[in-house]
């Protein structure tokens, strides 16, 4: 069943008479003539049947259910101009498009959506898990995350982090597997999961690097144990007990942190490049994404050691 509503326009000019005191400084404020103002007044009084202003010739007053009703009327149409605000808002609001390599964007920046979206409240994130290269100008691209400052040649490139990779592994595997953080040899080739990775990923470390590192050189046979072909992948299988990955600290940091993931083993080993942020050249575009890269940058600098 349709609801009954009273004549907005006869809403506005009583709205307008109580809170000015007057058909004249309502018609003013309406852009119409006191008569019609006085004549959408009589409509209302018509539809509610019953008189909203005592009329005198000095002026006109409420009359008890008149100031009933200027204070319902008062907040509806305060609320009808709250939607115009929203609109507004909506309208002015523009969107920065962060584009960002598949695992740094599920296991890292999804984890500071939130917070990044609060850096710049005037406008809206749009997330981007793609691979390398993007096109800025075709994607509208804003800024992008990659994995060194070597393959946007002629954009602008600032390092983020460089990471740290690591040994990684579930408490209950490192019990059952019998692994011994002063024995290296207890790491057996079935234990490793194995990862491969997309050409812009040149020279990442392996665990015959890994192994090198801990004084203990040998190649792993590949094909003996699990494998990924992404970091987050291989962080994936170690964290549902598939064996260890050579994890990378910030893809992994707050299974570290909460005791889901240890290193087993203390042997570190720093990645050859590091983790990049990549802007347009244009001043302008760079402007206006400033408050997120710089957020992006302070969360950066809390996975240096």
């Amino acid at each position: 069943m349709p609801r009954k509503l009273p004549p907005l326009n006869a809403i506005r000019a009583f709205e307008a008479s109580a809170r000015l005191g007057g058909f004249v400084a309502a018609s003013q404020e309406l852009g119409v003539t006191p008569g019609a103002v006085s004549m959408q007044i009589r409509k209302l009084e018509e539809y509610y049947d019953v008189a909203l202003f005592r009329r005198f010739a000095s002026g006109v007053e409420l009359t008890e259910v008149g100031g009933t009703i200027f204070g319902e009327c008062s907040s509806a149409l305060s609320a009808l101009e709250a939607t115009n605000d929203l609109i507004a808002a909506r309208e002015t609001r523009t969107r920065i498009v962060v584009s960002c390599i598949n695992s740094i964007a599920h296991r890292w920046l999804s984890r500071h959506l939130a917070m990044l979206a609060g850096s710049v409240p005037d406008h809206w994130i749009e997330l981007r898990a793609e691979p390398d290269p993007v096109d800025f100008d075709d994607h509208q691209v804003d800024v992008r995350i990659t994995y060194g400052e070597h393959l946007y040649p002629h954009l602008v490139a600032k390092p983020l982090f460089i990471d740290r990779l690591m040994p990684l592994c579930t408490p209950d595997f490192a019990i059952r597997a019998d692994l011994k953080g002063n024995d290296i040899g207890s790491l057996r080739d079935e234990h490793l999961i194995q990862s491969w990775w997309t050409p812009s990923f040149w020279a990442y470390p392996t665990w015959a690097d890994w192994f090198e590192a801990a004084s203990a050189p040998r190649q792993a046979r590949v094909g003996t144990g699990p494998s990924a072909n992404m970091p987050a992948l291989a962080i994936d299988m170690a964290l549902a007990g598939l064996g260890v990955a050579l994890g990378q600290h910030s893809l992994a940091s707050e299974e570290i942190r909460s005791g889901r993931l240890i290193a087993p083993f203390p042997t570190t080993l720093s990645m050859p490049s590091p983790y990049a942020i990549v802007l347009p050249r244009s001043a302008r575009r760079q402007r206006r994404v400033a408050r997120a890269v710089a957020f992006l940058m302070a969360e950066a600098a809390k996975l240096n050691p």
